[in-house]
Parts: structure tokens; C-alpha cells; sequence
């Protein structure tokens, strides 16, 4: 690994994270090869996609309500860009690493790939808390980030979205920033998930979540678990695990448990989604819902349900973690949340584990569409929008599980081969190596 990558971390990260994001990285370049070698590809076109087009980093210098001025560490990866601009969200988190970051920029490639969408992988990282910021100090923050990667930040090189820790408000804010330099219209190009008012797409915000259940219905179906009544466990109750909660209860599942970053609640019959949702809003968390159990967050992963849907940490499942989930089918939107050794354990035990970045693509679909919209598309109606998603959603999984079928293969393995050679057909059609 490159030692100057090394130096673009924050020593705010601790050093457990940065191992963890280290060791997945490896895996996930292992997971290439494997690929590589399946599919007899070159050498340098393997190297290609285990690599990174580039790496930036900087640090974002904010002046604070209080005068002072603070300085967040920053970093953006662009993975691959031969199928078309970098995609992928900003993260603004404690624990992100450079390597995080370029894991889930290779991932973003396999995502867009996958459905078939006209982008390359990219992902970007600031290191900080954004719930210790004003709105204030948030607006600053996203407009020092467009002033510092204002010459890659283009609608034909890297095109961003949030992630966790950042949201439409702020995508609306560095779309403004991006304006000032570029001009309003590659500025609304570059920009995806921004707020309905400010030519966002309609449906965006609970895309992820509602691809994740149209993933759910479809895997049910083939692993003989009866949607209607199945018990639930939701981990992560952000943005994508609410609305993957709020799907799952409209599709007649039971969401027993759930957790978020200050907690873990359970109610056996099932708990109320919508008043979750108000309350977690007013409250800031799902702690001490009323009518609900507190459950230590160790207990949820080996919960008794027909679905478990981690949509939070990448690692979750992990060596120790997986011999201890009860649970019929795994089918969640966080980026890499079972590891390498998970996966095998999970295997041995015959629990199918649908691969997160298939999962997870509500989202970049529906920004392809406000993409789009914004290069001079009309705009797409809600319902037009959610039977794109249904429609790409749904495509990715049979491909994914018929490939696996014929070529006997497990499911991550086939997205795996089906993603990496989309993007290794595109790399050699436009070069010779």
C-alpha cells in the first residue's frame, strides 16, 4: 500500500477502523483477482481495476460560529471513469479512511456496472462529525469542499451525492458552491441528490431503501421466505435504513428490531414505522421509543428473524458476528458490511447473503435519472422514477442469481464477474493494454 496514503488519514481515526478499511480494501483487490483469473483477463487490465485513476487530498479550512478556524481533512478517490464519469456520495464521518473511501469508489464501479448505468466509481471523505456543526458551519464546510476539488468536481469527470453524514440541504449548498466556478448549469450536472426545489429528482431520498426491498421481494421468492408476516431486523436507522424499514412494513413484514448509533430497540409485534421515523427525527435516535424494548446493539445481528438488513457499518458481519446471526436471508444497502471471512462462514451455514452493492444501487439509479433531467432531460414523474428503479433493480438481481445458478456460483462471485467484466470490457475498448 502506498505509503503516501498512509499520511492522508487523520489521526482522529482510530487506528482499528483504518486496519479494518485496510484489510477490506486487500480483499476486495483479492476479490479482483479471482475475477481476473475466471475470466482470463490481462494482467495490466487487472491491475487497472485494483488500482485507482487518482487520489486528491487536501484539508478544508472552516471559520467556526465561535471565530476560530478549524481544518477538516479531505480526500476524494476516482476509481474508474471508462464507462463514464466518477459516481459515488461524500461521506462526512469520524472514522472515514482513505482506504474506506477507495474500497467503496471500486465498489461504485461494480454498482454502476452492475445496472448498467453510464458512470465509473468515485467517492469522497471528510474526516469530522457534522452533527457538532451548525447549519453555519455545514454550508462553509461544503463550499471550501467545491472550492478544493473544484477542477475534478465536473459533470463529465466526477459527479457527487451524499452519503453518510451529508444530505440534499448540503448537496444544494456545493451544487451553489460549484456555481460560482463552473456555472449554474455543470454545477446542477455535477451534482446529484439535491433538494427537489433546487432541480433534485423526485424520489431520491428513499431510493436506496426501497431498492433494498425490491431486492428483499424478489431474493424471498427464491429462498422460500414468505414475505408476508416475516420478521425483520434492521440495523441502521439513517436515511437508508428508515426507508427500508417504512418498505418492509408496507410489504407485510413484521420490523422487530432495529438499531441506530445511540442504540438498539425491539418490540416482538412488530414496531410502529412512521412513528419511529417522527420520533427518531424529534428525538435525534431510536432510543426509548415508547412502547419498545432497549436491546443491547450486540444483541441484534443474532436476533430470530426471516430478514436481516444491515444498512449502516461496512465490517458488520464479520468472522465472529456471522456464526451468530439466526436468520434466513441477509439483505442490506451498507457498503461492504460482511467481510471476506463472514462470507465463507455465512456459506458454510447455507444463509444466502444477497452482495451489497446490488442492493445498495437505488440510489446512483435514481441519480442517473436527475442526471439526466439536469442535461437538459425533462422531469421524470415519481411514478416514472420508481418503475426505473423497479425495472434496473430487478434486471441486476436475475442477472446476478441466474448467472449464479448456471455457472454454480455464489451470488457475490456472480455480481462480482458480471460487474468487473462491464468495466474490463469498457477499459479495453477504449485502450490497448
Amino acid at each position: 500500500m502506498d505509503s503516501t496514503i498512509a499520511a492522508m488519514t487523520s489521526t482522529e481515526n482510530s487506528s482499528h477502523s483504518e486496519d479494518l478499511h485496510m484489510k477490506m480494501l486487500h480483499d476486495e483487490q483479492e476479490a479482483v483477482e479471482n475475477v481476473g483469473s475466471i475470466l482470463g483477463l490481462r494482467h495490466a487490465v487487472v491491475e487497472r481495476l485494483k488500482g485507482r485513476r487518482m487520489i486528491v487530498a487536501g484539508t478544508l479550512w472552516v471559520e467556526m460560529d465561535s471565530g476560530e478556524t478549524q481544518g477538516f481533512d479531505t480526500h476524494l478517490v476516482l476509481h474508474n471513469i471508462s464507462r463514464g464519469p466518477g459516481k459515488g456520495g461524500i461521506t462526512f464521518q469520524p472514522d472515514v479512511s482513505v482506504y474506506s473511501t477507495w474500497l467503496k469508489a471500486m465498489r461504485m464501479s461494480w454498482k454502476t456496472a452492475l445496472l448498467n448505468l453510464p458512470f465509473g466509481g468515485a467517492k469522497h471523505g471528510i474526516i469530522g462529525n457534522p452533527l457538532k456543526l451548525s447549519p453555519r458551519e455545514q454550508d462553509k464546510t461544503m463550499r471550501a469542499f467545491a472550492a478544493t476539488f473544484r477542477e475534478i468536481l465536473k459533470p463529465d469527470l466526477d459527479v457527487p451525492a451524499p452519503d453518510r453524514g451529508t444530505n440534499a440541504w448540503m448537496m444544494g449548498r456545493l451544487t451553489d458552491a460549484l456555481s460560482k466556478f463552473h456555472g449554474i448549469d455543470s454545477a446542477l450536472q455535477t451534482v446529484t441528490g439535491k433538494p427537489i426545489a433546487f432541480r433534485g429528482c423526485p424520489g431520491r431520498e428513499e431510493a436506496t431503501g426501497r431498492g433494498t426491498v425490491f431486492i428483499a421481494r424478489e431474493a424471498a421468492k427464491d429462498f422460500n421466505v414468505p414475505l408476508q408476516g416475516a420478521k425483520v431486523v434492521v440495523e441502521g436507522f439513517g436515511n437508508v435504513g428508515s426507508h427500508a424499514a417504512q418498505f418492509f412494513q408496507k410489504s407485510g413484514c413484521k420490523v422487530i428490531a432495529i438499531s441506530d448509533i445511540g442504540g438498539a430497540i425491539t418490540d416482538p409485534n412488530g414496531l410502529d414505522i412512521p412513528s419511529l421515523m417522527e420520533y427518531a427525527k424529534k428525538t435525534g435516535g431510536v432510543k426509548n421509543f415508547p412502547g419498545s424494548k432497549p436491546l443491547e446493539r450486540g444483541e441484534l445481528l443474532s436476533m430470530r428473524c426471516d430478514i436481516l438488513s444491515p444498512n449502516a457499518l461496512e465490517g458488520t458481519i464479520n468472522e465472529k458476528t456471522a456464526r451468530e446471526v439466526d436468520t434466513k436471508l441477509i439483505v442490506g444497502a451498507a457498503n461492504a458490511h460482511t467481510t471476506i471471512e463472514g462470507n465463507k462462514i455465512l456459506a458454510e451455514r447455507n444463509i444466502p447473503n444477497i452482495p451489497d452493492f446490488m442492493v445498495g444501487a437505488g440510489g446512483v439509479c435514481v441519480s442517473h435519472l436527475e442526471w439526466q433531467y439536469n442535461k437538459g432531460g425533462r422531469v421524470p414523474k415519481i411514478e416514472e422514477v420508481n418503475a426505473e428503479l423497479e425495472y434496473r433493480m430487478m434486471t441486476a438481481y436475475r442477472d446476478v442469481y441466474d448467472f449464479s445458478k448456471s455457472e454454480k456460483l455464489d451470488l457475490q462471485t456472480a455480481a462480482n464477474v458480471i460487474s468487473i467484466k462491464r468495466v474490463a470490457d469498457a477499459i479495453m475498448a477504449r485502450s490497448s493494454i
